[in-house]
Order: structure tokens, then sequence, then C-alpha cells
């Protein structure tokens, strides 16, 4: 008993003196060597045009904030985040430099406020802006037969049905693709073959809608063959549509660098007796 007693005593010292090491090592030793924090003397707050202090009306209605960071864009319609689209550059005096980038505009419900301004010279240095351009890059569309307004096209089915050009309804325009009296999971369905090419990829969108049902799971398909060998693979994952509705089914389509012997694209989904419907079917590069 007494040796247990020993022992037991002997161990409850060890930890006990493991603890206070590592006590002293990972917490006492940092905290006792850490510097202090620097003092600041003044805090400054740029003009910039929104006033001079931190509390300047302005200030607090543009939630400032040190260019280059974001603020969160919160529940609030009128929130406001910042961020550089062209990184600084040097510019000597007398010398004209070019500013270029993309403007990417958010998806939001309610757009409140959108400006774009140079900034970045200090205090007496005199700032020239002119020629100032904003444009939307052009988009090729791949496809000629996408809104069927004047014929069917090159699309087709393998499914049994009847796939015809509609005045039914259309997303755009006055007429879509409809593919009516379905069995079974027939697909409305387009060769890409000769328009896309190895080694690149493609932006592919399309509207589909359904009838015949209150509502069905849609999804987009791709089929690509290497050296006669298909492999198949979802390019937009199965969402639900609702009878009236249109919805816009995008995907990236990376085409693999083989000698390419089938390109597909198609929507599939609803089953037997629900119409389905395609319209401005659209791929880019």
């Amino acid at each position: 008993m007494r040796r247990f007693m020993k022992w037991t005593l002997g161990i409850g010292a060890l930890l006990a003196t493991v603890a206070a090491l590592a006590y002293a090592w990972f917490v006492w030793w940092p905290v006792h060597t850490s510097p202090p924090l620097e003092h600041v003397d003044e805090y400054v707050w740029l003009d910039q045009g929104w006033g001079d202090g931190q509390n300047a009306a302005l200030r607090q209605r543009y939630y400032y904030t040190a260019q280059g960071t974001s603020m969160p864009q919160g529940a609030s319609d009128g929130a406001v985040r910042y961020s550089w689209f062209v990184n600084p550059v040097t510019v000597n005096d007398g010398q004209w430099v070019e500013l270029k980038g993309t403007l990417n505009i958010p998806n939001c419900a309610n757009l409140t406020e959108f400006t774009i301004f140079a900034e970045g010279p200090a205090a007496g240095v005199d700032l020239y802006v002119d020629d100032v351009n904003i444009s939307i890059p052009v988009v090729t569309n791949l496809l000629s037969d996408g809104t069927f307004e004047s014929a069917q096209g090159s699309w087709f089915t393998w499914g049994s049905g009847t796939l015809a050009v509609t005045s039914a309804r259309a997303h755009s325009g006055s007429k879509s693709l409809l593919f009516s009296n379905r069995v079974g999971n027939g697909p409305i369905a387009r060769s890409l073959m000769g328009i896309i090419q190895p080694g690149k990829s493609y932006q592919v969108s399309m509207w589909t809608s359904i009838g015949g049902a209150a509502s069905a799971q849609v999804n987009m398909t791709q089929a690509i063959g290497c050296d006669g060998v298909d492999s198949y693979a979802w390019l937009v994952n199965p969402v639900t549509v609702a009878d009236g509705a249109w919805v816009k089914m995008t995907g990236t389509l990376t085409v693999p660098n083989c000698n390419l012997t089938n390109a597909l694209v198609y929507l599939e989904g609803p089953g037997t007796g629900v119409d389905m419907y395609v319209d401005d079917a659209v791929v880019t590069q």
C-alpha cells in the first residue's frame, strides 16, 4: 500500500511539473516577452471629398474603408463596397497612362450605387483624366439556330414524341422549340461538332420551360467522344422548373484535347407526358 501511495504521489508531482512547464512555455513566456503595441499619436482621415473627420456625413454615407478592401454587403440595400479594378501604377509628370480594367456588376436585386473614380496622389498633386470609355464586350453566339424564330435548325431528339417549333410560348421573340407527347426521358439535343474545338472551354446556356405538369426536374447533359469512346456528364445539375416558368441553364463545357468524334449538349429529365421547351440557346468561348 505504501509503495502504491509513493508511486501515485510521484506521478502526480511529475504531471504537475509538466503542466507548470507547459504553462510557462506556452503562456507566461509569450505574454512577458512580446513587445508592447506601438503608441498611436494621431489618426488621420484623408479627405477625398468625403469630409475631414471620421464622423463626416459623407464618410458615414459611404462606409469609408481603405481602397483595395471590401465591406460586407449585409442585409441593407444601401450597403456599399469598394475595390480596385486597376492596381496602382506610377505616372510621371506630363505623361499619360491608360488605366484599363474589367468592371463586374454585382447580381443584386436593387443596385443603389455604382461609382468609378481615379485617386491616389497626395495633397498638392494635380490629377488629370481624359478619354474615358466604358464598353460592353461583344459576345458572339456560335450557334446560328438558338432562337427558333425561323426554323428548328439542327436540333433533334432520339426519344419518342413530337419535336417542332411552336408559338405557344417563348422566352424571347415569338417562338421556341417544343418537344411534346414525350415518352420516357427523351431529350432536346444539339450537336456541337464543327463548332467547338479540342482543348478549349465554352459557356453553354439555354432557357427551358415545361408543360403538362406542375413542375419537373430538368438537367443539361454533355456527351463528349474521344476516338469513338463517349463519356457523359451533367453540365447543369437537375433544377426544378415550374409549368410556364422559364429557367436559365448555364454551364462550362471543357473539351478534352483529343481526337474529337462526338460533342452533344441536351436537355433531359422530365418523365413521360411532360412537355419540354427550349429557347435562346447560346454557346460562347
